[in-house]
């Protein structure tokens, strides 16, 4: 909450603001499930103005809806206090607004599931592969014009809202060629114009994207019958780059003049990338998997 202070200074009114933090500590209440069948909703007056808790800032509203074995709750913070007109004097308005509101709920009795997901007919096709990518990542709650997030403390579950979230976002890269690294490394890639061994080892690049999808595709036994044919989607566009790298492959192979646009393209990556170093090890620089799959993948790059 932010006041503003009225202070004198040099015979002129100045006014000074100041952050009132409202804290956690203070303002918290106990929620219980409600005994009564059917949606319910229960409000409660927060933030109280004086000692005397006759007059409240904000209304804290619980509304429990019933789903499955248990309830759906939604919590919504809302100020109470009003401000006539104040024409271009926003001083007034700024003194009755709550800033940096965070609503946290720890449980401490019962468990949280996963938050419910749409109906897999209403979805459209992209909605559909990103629920089923992320099938296995449970969300426990949403949030209406702010983000929300959710983590274990002292052994409870613990979701509160956010209006700055953060959080690390772990490599996607595929291993699609186990260990071997040596088809991703631009010295030996820029060679490819007078080395054969650089086409060699593309192929098995290629045969081991091929061996990953296969994999991936036996996943799809696995499935509920409604994901199914979302998996083969993807599966199918996995086989359409896989045939179009190999073209692309064959294509280098075939064309002296590609191979030779090929060793340049790898030969100026690795120059820009080691322009401002003395004396690089070549040996550390290498593509990303799906970098080198797309530069061949299609024979007309290099036509």
């Amino acid at each position: 909450m932010i006041y503003k202070v009225k202070l004198w200074l040099n015979s002129y009114k100045k006014f000074i603001w100041q952050k009132v933090i409202l804290s956690s500590d203070i303002h918290f209440l106990d929620a219980y499930q409600p005994n009564i069948e059917g949606k319910i909703q229960i409000v409660t007056d927060v933030f109280p103005n004086d000692e005397s808790n006759l007059c409240h800032k904000a209304k804290l509203y619980q509304v429990w809806r019933p789903y499955k074995n248990g309830y759906i709750v939604t919590l919504t913070l809302a100020n109470q206090q009003v401000v006539a007109s104040t024409g271009k004097d926003y001083s007034r308005l700024a003194e009755a607004t709550l800033f940096d509101n965070i609503l946290r709920c720890t449980v401490l009795d019962g468990n949280v599931e996963s938050y419910p997901q749409k109906d897999f007919s209403l979805l459209s096709d992209e909605e559909r592969e990103l629920e089923l990518r992320y099938k296995n990542v449970k969300n426990y709650a949403i949030g209406h014009a702010v983000a929300v997030d959710w983590s274990i403390k002292n052994g409870n579950r613990v979701l509160e809202t956010n209006f700055m979230p953060r959080v690390e976002v772990p490599s996607v890269t595929a291993n699609t060629a186990g260990s071997e690294t040596r088809h991703l490394n631009f010295k030996f890639l820029l060679s490819c114009y007078q080395n054969d061994n650089v086409i060699t080892e593309l192929h098995n690049f290629a045969d081991g994207y091929g061996e990953w999808i296969s994999a991936q595709a036996g996943l799809k036994n696995t499935m509920e019958s409604h994901e199914k044919t979302v998996a083969q989607n993807i599966i199918d566009r996995t086989h359409n780059a896989h045939s179009r790298i190999k073209e692309g492959i064959e294509f280098l192979k075939s064309n002296k003049q590609a191979r030779l646009a090929f060793s340049f393209m790898n030969d100026a990556m690795l120059k820009q990338m080691t322009a401002n170093q003395e004396s690089p090890n070549l040996e550390n620089y290498n593509w990303r998997r799906f970098s080198i799959g797309v530069c061949v993948d299609d024979n007309e790059v290099f036509g």
